[in-house]
């Protein structure tokens, strides 16, 4: 009678995040008509040894990279490993064309959890070092994601590949499989997408029962 249960008030933090007017006229152009958006964020070099095989293999799907540090060697193995064409955000302006562009790497910090509202499906990094970054920073878009094993201390994550929203990957042969069995099947990952969004809403109100309880 002294405990009562709230939840995790990050979950409302990011649905504030999805429900606030932001865009950005860059990567609207870039994702413009285009299907589908794969947004992978937090990355590090371990996670771009999967994501480059997996770009390189989907030559005519678009791709959104950030990288968790602001690193130029990291910038620099991703345009020279991407067959494709890869443009960093902040070389790009209001005339840059994206029409043979594959790759967008946002080279800044600070916009990650509002770029995830353009993508289809994603990807969280850090799963190959000390643990994946906010998966529900994509989830509450509706993204189902793709990550490293290293989930052990990440609730979300564990209980969406429970419930078979989210999958670890340890090869690019994984996430490549993962990528291409949404691809593969329109309906499947529109479920795949609702569930994740349903997931996501069913888990905010923490805040609310928490103040109630400071202020009753």
């Amino acid at each position: 009678e002294q405990v009562t249960q709230a939840g995790d008030p990050r979950f409302d933090r990011v649905y504030d995040i999805s429900q606030s007017e932001w865009n950005d006229a860059v990567i609207e152009r870039f994702v413009h008509h285009q299907k589908p958006i794969f947004v992978a964020g937090s990355t590090s070099a371990n996670d771009h040894k999967l994501i480059i095989d997996l770009v390189n293999n989907h030559s005519n799907n678009r791709f959104i990279i950030t990288p968790h540090e602001l690193d130029e060697s990291l910038y620099q193995t991703l345009e020279n490993e991407i067959k494709g064409e890869v443009l960093r955000y902040t070389k790009c302006g209001e005339t840059t064309g994206f029409s043979n562009t594959q790759v967008l790497i946002i080279d800044i910090v600070g916009i990650l959890a509002y770029i995830y509202r353009y993508g289809d499906m994603g990807y969280i990094g850090a799963g190959f070092e000390k643990g994946i970054h906010s998966v529900i920073e994509a989830s509450v878009y509706g993204l189902p994601c793709a990550f490293g094993p290293n989930i052990f201390k990440n609730r979300p994550a564990i209980e969406m590949c429970g419930l078979k929203l989210c999958r670890t990957v340890a090869t690019p042969e994984n996430l490549n499989e993962w990528y291409d069995e949404l691809l593969s099947n329109n309906d499947f990952l529109e479920l795949q997408q609702k569930q994740v969004m349903d997931y996501t809403l069913r888990n905010k109100g923490a805040t609310e029962i928490i103040l109630k309880n400071i202020f009753k």
